[in-house]
Order: structure tokens, then C-alpha cells, then sequence
């Protein structure tokens, strides 16, 4: 994965939700936003952690409080 293209999809999307809210078209706003934060969180996490970014976007993998990724049994916070 290639972590600058997240981040310049970041950078686009924001911009586009900052200009629809300025707009007062706030459907648009949050249909931006959204995506601009998961590009930011992707690009964040591709820089990081290349080897292990797939697992952790699938949700094989976490991270501890230490910030070293681990695998874990995620039940628990996606209401399982």
C-alpha cells in the first residue's frame, strides 16, 4: 500500500468537506469527511506499519498499549 496516495486522498477530501461546510451543504460535508479521516487513518497506518498494515485494517491484528502490533480477539469492541 502506498501510504502518499492516502494521504494526498486525505488532503482531497478534506478540502472538500471544508468547502461544503462553508457552503452550509452539510451532506456533503460528512460525505467527505468520513472518507478523509479513513484515508488519514490508512496513510498513518501504511507508513508505520508496512508488513502489517493489511492485518490490522482487516482486523487480525491491534496494537497494545506499548503501540507494538499484536493479534487479538477483537469481540469484545465491534459489539460481538
Amino acid at each position: 500500500m502506498n501510504y502518499e496516495f492516502h494521504l494526498r486522498s486525505f488532503v482531497d477530501d478534506y478540502t472538500a468537506a471544508v468547502e461544503s461546510f462553508e457552503k452550509g451543504n452539510y451532506k456533503a460535508f460528512f460525505r467527505n469527511y468520513r472518507p478523509s479521516i479513513e484515508s488519514l487513518c490508512i496513510g498513518i497506518l501504511t507508513a508505520l506499519h508496512k508488513d502489517e498494515v493489511v492485518d490490522i485494517l482487516n482486523g487480525t491484528k491491534g496494537f497494545s498499549k506499548d503501540g507494538k502490533a499484536f493479534t487479538g480477539n477483537y469481540g469484545e469492541f465491534n459489539g460481538e
